[in-house]
Formats: C-alpha cells, structure tokens, sequence
C-alpha cells in the first residue's frame, strides 16, 4: 500500500491485525529537518577528529544511561504510534460513530456487540474483535459488564456505554 511520510503502511480496513501489531512494535523517528547545501561543514571530519575523545566518553555515558534507563520516545514519536493504533483499532471508529461513553449509562452485552458486527460489516473490517477480546478493550476504556434487569429480564450488559 502507500506509504505515510512517517515510513508506516497507510492502514485501511483490509489489515490484518497481525501486520498492525507488527508495524506497532517498529519504532519510527521522523527526521523533519534537512541540512541546506550551503549550511554542510566541509571540515567536518577533521574537526570530529580532533574531539574524538570527548564523542568517546559521551558516547559511553549516553550508553551506561541506556542500560539503566532505557530510552523514553518523543512526543511526537508517541503520538505518531497512538494514532498508528487508534488507526487499526476496528473498536474505536465503532465507539465514535455508534455509542456514547457516560458513566451514568449502560447497554446490553448482546445488542453491543451485534451493532459491532454489523458495523465491522458495513466498513468492511475482514477481522472484527472476538468475544473475549471485544470485552478485554471494552474494560480497558473503563467499563464494567454487569447483568441487571432491562426489558422484562435479567441481562448482560455494559456500564459506562450506551448505543447512540
């Protein structure tokens, strides 16, 4: 497919959650600034050459802090990969367009999940979440699955979401 100018895959609705969860572990660095002909040091190499020592010794600190710290992403590098995933996420343009998050409400489990169906069909998403997988993420929003009384009987349902 195309690419975006950060190197990632364009997403569309024909992904396989494998190639997201793939492409989601690549950690991409945007490099927005080029050096203008005019601004290139031509003695450059020399004048590394002459500080060498010192490249040395940052580069062994900068890597003894790796080794206890880790390296941090940029900002922009994290919201890059946020969006990345908000992009493969086939739950969260569902929630968008179809529900509405209020802690006060509450749907039944069944009528969720076939309106998920139904837009997952409607989209084109060949690879709609499971059953287990479709709560773990409602749960991870916030929500709570509880059964209560509605419509003449006791149902599963989901607290904190309602069908729109």
């Amino acid at each position: 497919g195309p690419l975006l100018r950060s190197g990632f895959p364009a997403p569309s609705g024909s992904f396989t959650p494998p190639l997201c969860g793939l492409v989601l572990q690549r950690r991409s660095h945007p490099f927005e600034y080029r050096v203008a002909d005019s601004e290139i040091d031509k003695d450059l190499p020399r004048k590394l050459k002459a500080e060498l020592a010192g490249i040395l010794r940052w580069a062994v600190e900068g890597f003894r802090l790796w080794r206890l710290e880790g390296l941090g992403d940029p900002p922009d590098v994290a919201q890059a990969r946020q969006a990345w995933r908000d992009d493969c996420d086939p739950l969260s343009d569902f929630i968008a367009e179809n529900c509405r998050i209020d802690p006060d409400a509450w749907a039944p489990a069944k009528e969720l999940r076939q309106r998920y169906e139904g837009h997952c069909e409607e989209t084109g998403e060949k690879y709609p979440l499971g059953g287990k997988v479709f709560g773990a993420r409602l749960r991870a929003l916030g929500l709570t699955d509880d059964r209560r009384y509605h419509v003449g009987q006791t149902q599963r349902g989901w607290q904190g979401i309602e069908l729109a």
